[in-house]
């Protein structure tokens, strides 16, 4: 999933095109020998879905772990290139909708 779901461009897996979803839907089926229904489709697709979610939360904990956008720089993930990290941090500190979204869950936890 991380090979073909995109970062740069996209703020959550409901705007990946559906040409990146297919092609994770196929490679799945095709490396585990599964049966091409729709139940199976879908059972991929949410499972992508939420490690999408993951990974990306998990991009978010590492930005969190770093008080300055050089240091973020310094300590970019094994799994992503320098410019989607470079994204990523400029997503995680200047994106409007994401940074009330993240008050707003952080307020809903406590």
């Amino acid at each position: 999933m991380k090979r073909k779901a995109p970062l740069i461009g996209v703020n959550k897996w409901s705007a990946i095109d559906s040409s990146v979803k297919d092609s994770i839907v196929a490679d799945v089926i095709a490396k585990w020998d599964l049966e091409d229904t729709y139940s199976t489709k879908g059972k991929i697709l949410t499972i992508a879905r939420e490690r999408y979610r993951g990974w990306r939360s998990t991009l978010h904990s590492k930005y969190k772990a770093y008080s300055t956008d050089a240091q973020r720089r310094a300590n970019k993930p094994e799994d992503v290139t320098p410019e989607e990290w470079d994204y990523m941090i400029n997503y995680f500190g200047t994106d409007l909708k994401f940074q009330v979204t993240s008050v707003y869950i952080t307020r809903c936890s406590k």
